[in-house]
């Protein structure tokens, strides 16, 4: 129950109930508590992506809150190196299936992010599903397999698992 106050906290804004008299943490506690919560990603699937008109630029505001400097947010996909190396890379596109960009036309923008890794970081090249955690924008972005419309600064890849 602490952790769904918590998240309506964070969403909604100061409960009108005090939920401190339903919990055994002290007050210290549960502020710690309050914030490991808020600074969990928000797992985000690409039906979510696809709800940004990329002929307009507009988005919905379920998009327009993933963005911004303090939502991390993590999403599943296939990693498409864009770097010459195949071993680690330092950018790649992220999409939602494996043969999406090995065909022509390529997906729409809404449903490619190109992931730039924060800082000097290299990844190694996954070629099975991936997590992908950071930072989101929409910014239009050209490669050459397609416009993707995000941006995402990676702080941490790993192996996808449900």
């Amino acid at each position: 129950m602490l952790g769904i106050a918590l998240l309506a906290h964070w969403l909604l804004g100061p409960p009108v109930v005090d939920f401190s008299h339903h919990s055994a943490l002290s007050p210290i506690d549960m502020v710690a508590t309050a914030h490991a919560e808020v600074k969990k990603p928000l797992t985000v699937n690409w039906q979510t992506l696809r709800e940004l008109d990329y002929t307009t630029g507009k988005a919905t505001p379920t998009v327009l809150n993933l963005l911004g400097t303090d939502t991390a947010v993590r999403v599943p996909g296939f990693m498409v190196p864009l770097d010459d190396s195949a071993d680690a890379v330092t950018e790649f596109l992220l999409i939602p299936y494996a043969i999406a960009c090995v065909h022509v036309p390529p997906p729409p923008p809404n449903q490619m992010i190109h992931v730039k890794m924060a800082g000097e970081k290299r990844q190694k090249v996954a070629w099975d599903p991936v997590w992908v955690q950071g930072r989101l924008q929409i910014v239009e972005m050209a490669s050459p397999y397609g416009e993707a419309a995000y941006i995402l600064t990676a702080v941490l890849v790993e192996p996808y698992t449900d």
